[in-house]
């Protein structure tokens, strides 16, 4: 990808359309996995966008997920988003990011 976002979008593209549904079920199947995962296991800080309007995952998995996080979690659910909230909300996921990531600057280092 020669650190240049031409070449990454270029890569991305590719990869989704040689396996678009492989990519698309890949959180799913992570999330509905039956291995065993111990509770707080995950000690960095975690931010979860989620859809208001998911049709593929239900919320519940997501508030879920704060029990597998030992750490800060952040859960946001965005209104009027779908599972494709990145499209469906462009702006409202890239503050979300922005902030949490300058946000975190402030704390501690987090090692697992």
């Amino acid at each position: 990808m020669h650190g240049c976002p031409h070449h990454l979008e270029i890569s991305l593209t590719q990869n989704y359309d040689q396996a678009p549904l492989s990519l698309s079920l890949s959180p799913s199947v992570c999330l509905c996995s039956s291995l065993p995962l111990s509770q707080n296991h995950v000690r960095s800080p975690v931010l979860l966008l989620w859809g208001e309007r998911d049709a593929f995952l239900e919320q519940e998995m997501a508030e879920a997920c704060r029990l597998y996080i030992r750490n800060h979690f952040r859960l946001n659910i965005i209104s009027g988003a779908s599972h494709w909230l990145q499209q469906d909300q462009p702006d409202i996921v890239n503050t979300l990011i922005w902030t949490f990531l300058k946000e975190g600057e402030g704390r501690k280092s987090y090692r697992n």
